[in-house]
């Protein structure tokens, strides 16, 4: 199941760049009370890695703030091509759509 569902998945939307996520799916299983645990998380993980609000935290690993954003577009790449030579061929093979030799 997609979505924003925890903590983490919260973290990863606004360093990314989210200024909101929307946890409708989150809540409705878990319950409002969900809400408090994943406040207390957010604020204890930014504690520790000493951020002191959402604000500097948003965007904050952004490819914009990356020193050599060339090279880490070139390691998603090569993990991308990793991924599908590994996992994509195999399904395919399975599927009996993928020719000998490709």
């Amino acid at each position: 199941m997609g979505g924003v569902h925890t903590a983490a998945d919260v973290l990863k939307a606004i360093m990314a760049g989210a200024s909101a996520v929307q946890m409708v799916s989150a809540l409705a299983s878990r319950g409002l009370e969900y809400i408090q645990k994943l406040i207390e998380e957010i604020s204890s993980w930014m504690e520790e890695h000493e951020y002191e609000s959402l604000k500097q935290m948003c965007g904050s690993m952004n490819i914009s703030h990356c020193p050599d954003p060339v090279a880490l577009s070139r390691g998603h790449y090569k993990a991308l091509l990793k991924s599908w030579q590994t996992g994509h061929a195999e399904k395919l093979k399975r599927l009996s759509l993928w020719q000998a030799g490709n």
